[in-house]
């Protein structure tokens, strides 16, 4: 318990400096941040997709950038990584190439409307940039910063299961198999990503920045947003003849383990949403903690 609240005590020092202008700075920052991808979303949604319901996932990819952005906003405040889970990260960069092997020039996984063009590419390689710029900020600039200790969460078996999983079911939308096999592998990694991070709240306490937990909110956004798409792209999946929508479940259930795991921190954060703690330095998104 005693490290449990060292823990925590660096994390709310750290995540101070980043308030030193007050409570209006942060909240400008927060809020703008929200403001820009709403108004993209609906440029977007208007111009580019000629409001097609296909633009869901474009919109998920940029919900998922606005993420790491909030982090990047963090950690540029408070000069610190404290709070962030490289493991986490390790596993968006392996998800990002992953996917953006495939769709960078093969059209299967791609939404139907214009969006699927070019901007929806757009939006996984900013994702990528900023992955990188925080691994970086992680592994190098503020590595001294960084809760190496806390971040214990072994990520190599999810990402090993990943593989076998997706070798072993994938979707056919491209016909050709290896790269069928790599857009699986992003979607089995994207589902459990957040895992490390979770466990790092949890050891925490349930206190994190409020950057991170817009973070969070952002990553449960962009999840459901996807998952809504192919939800309803779920009859595009099954395979002539078969009874059983066998990929339709696993895409399914993939979004759903995406969804179930930040379930819980996304009641919290509307829960201080509500109490008017937006835009607070930290915010509290559970009641339990790991004693260690």
């Amino acid at each position: 318990m005693m490290m449990t609240n060292q823990m925590v005590s660096r994390t709310t020092q750290e995540v101070s400096k980043s308030d030193s202008k007050g409570p209006l700075a942060l909240d400008s920052k927060i809020v703008m941040t929200w403001l820009a991808f709403g108004a993209l979303g609906l440029w977007i949604y208007h111009e580019i997709a000629e409001k097609e319901f296909t633009v869901v996932l474009t919109l998920g990819v940029f919900a998922q950038a606005m993420s790491f952005v909030l982090l990047q906003i963090q950690i540029s405040l408070n000069k610190s990584v404290a709070g962030i889970s490289g493991k986490t990260m390790m596993m968006h960069l392996v998800k990002l190439v992953c996917k953006l092997g495939t769709t960078l020039w093969l059209d299967g996984y791609l939404p139907m409307d214009k969006s699927g063009d070019w901007i929806y590419q757009v939006g996984d390689i900013v994702s990528l940039l900023m992955v990188l710029q925080i691994m970086f900020g992680i592994r190098t600039t503020y590595r001294a910063s960084y809760q190496v200790d806390e971040d214990s969460f072994d990520v190599r078996n999810l990402i090993m299961v990943a593989v076998v999983l997706a070798v072993l079911v994938h979707p056919d939308l491209n016909a050709w198999a290896t790269f069928d096999i790599l857009w699986t592998v992003h979607l089995y990694v994207d589902a459990v990503c957040m895992v490390p991070q979770l466990w790092m709240i949890s050891k925490a306490g349930g206190q994190v920045s409020g950057f991170t937990a817009h973070y969070l909110a952002s990553t449960l956004l962009a999840n459901f947003l996807s998952g809504l798409f192919w939800f309803h792209a779920t009859p595009e999946l099954a395979e002539k003849g078969s009874k059983i929508n066998v990929t339709g479940l696993a895409i399914n259930g993939a979004h759903a383990v995406q969804i179930l795991l930040l379930l819980d921190v996304g009641f919290f954060y509307v829960k201080e949403c509500l109490q008017g703690k937006c835009s607070a330095p930290t915010m509290n998104l559970s009641q339990t903690a790991i004693n260690v």
